[in-house]
This record gives structure tokens, sequence and C-alpha cells, in this order.
């Protein structure tokens, strides 16, 4: 088994929080995946292909309900009044945690980004809030992917997602998404809102969690079944993107 005590822990100012750091790419517990034998990972089933440049029109939803929202705070300490004291605050201040955001949307994708081995999260805002009952959807817009030098059975997939509140998927897979919501260089909740004002206002005001996920997982075409298994069936769309200028 792994030694934990080979990461680096960092204690933060608050002895109820104990946070472990990993270093970007050369993290000892990344190292150590790697390191094992490539059978050690291999999925059920043969896991869809990701092209830089798709867009993905996930059709899995997520709503999340005042009770177990409420659940989750007190199971996680999630503390803050805004997420679960009724009294104080009316019902459009209460809002669902950001993790459980995230949670919600990596969810709607994991079937079409398949059995994740290590995982990053460079970057994650929240434009928006999300109040209990919202619907939330995925896009997924794949930046990178490339094998790895370890071993060309393990590829690692750069992937941006927009977290959307209350739209249809269906609406979203004919709608145009101007690519530079896909963009490295809007890094502010502003930013977003801006572009979706100016060039999207279907989305204005929707997008309530932005993620960027370096994910490493086994290439397509490997899997532990010997005989070919059908093909996955996740019921997504695939749109176009418009360069807005």
């Amino acid at each position: 088994m792994f030694d934990a005590q080979q990461l680096e822990l960092k204690s933060s100012c608050d002895k109820k929080d104990t946070l472990v750091h990993l270093h970007s790419d050369k993290s000892h517990f990344r190292q150590w995946l790697l390191q094992k034998p490539s059978t050690t990972f291999l999925p059920l089933e043969s896991q869809r292909s990701l092209v830089p440049g798709q867009l993905i029109v996930h059709d899995l939803v997520k709503v999340v309900g005042h009770s177990e929202a409420r659940m989750l705070c007190t199971l996680l300490y999630i503390v803050n009044p805004h997420h679960h004291n009724i009294v104080r605050y009316q019902p459009t201040d209460i809002l669902v945690p950001g993790p459980i955001v995230m949670s919600a949307g990596m969810s709607n994708s994991a079937l079409d980004i398949g059995e994740v081995i290590y995982e990053e999260m460079p970057l994650c805002v929240h434009p928006n809030k999300t109040n209990f009952g919202d619907q939330i959807g995925t896009l997924t817009y794949v930046m990178s992917c490339h094998p790895l030098a370890e071993g060309n059975e393990i590829e690692e997939v750069v992937i941006k997602q927009l977290l959307i509140k209350n739209t249809d998927p269906e609406l979203m897979a004919s709608t145009d998404i101007p690519k530079r919501l896909l963009e490295n260089d809007l890094k502010l909740p502003s930013d977003y809102e801006n572009v979706c004002a100016n060039d999207c206002p279907i989305l204005l005001h929707k997008i309530v969690c932005v993620m960027v996920r370096k994910i490493v997982r086994m290439r397509p075409g490997h899997f532990q079944q010997t005989i070919t298994p059908h093909e996955l069936s996740t019921c997504t769309h695939e749109v176009q993107l418009h360069a807005c200028m």
C-alpha cells in the first residue's frame, strides 16, 4: 500500500482542518499511481474517445434538494449559515454549497469521461449562485489529450466544464456556444458574465460553476473484458462552436 506519510502535509491555521497539498505534475501520489502496472486500472468497458476541440452536452442533470443538501452540510461540517439557516435567510438566499455543485456537475459527465485514475483541478470559479431545486447541467470542452510518457496505455486529458442551471440540455445542444467561453484567459466570474451578455444571452446568469480538470485515465480500447463490449449508450450531443469577434 501507499504510505500516506510520503505526502507533504501542511496544516492550516484552523485546527479543525488538515489540508493535503500535492505538487502539480510531480506529486508523490501521482508518481506512485503511474508506477503501478497498467492492468491495475483497466476499466470494465472501453471508454469514449475524447478529441481536442470537442464540445459535449451531457443529457444527465442533477437537482439538489433542500433536505439532502442540509444533511451533506452537516456531514461535511459546512457551517456557513447561508447553506442551512432558513430562519435568518429567505429561500432565495439559501445556497447549495460549491463542492456539492461541483460534484453534481462531475457526476453528469462521469459516463462520458470514463474512469479517472488521478485528477487535478487548476481552476474553479462560481460565477452565479445555485439555490435548492435548481437543475444543474454540464457542458464539457476537451482542451487537450495526449498519452503519458509513463505508458502508452494511459493518457492525460484536460477538459473545461461549464455547469449550467435551469437550462434544458436539448436547448444547449442547439445553441451556438461562444468559443471564448472556453478559453483560458477567462478567470473571473465577471469575465464569463460579460461574454454571455455580449455573445450568448441565453446563458447569462446561468453558469454556476466553471472547472478545468486535468484527468489521467486509460486510453480507449484498454479494458478488462476479453470480448468486444457494446458501445456506451451515453445519450450525449456534440455541438459546434462559433468564434465571436
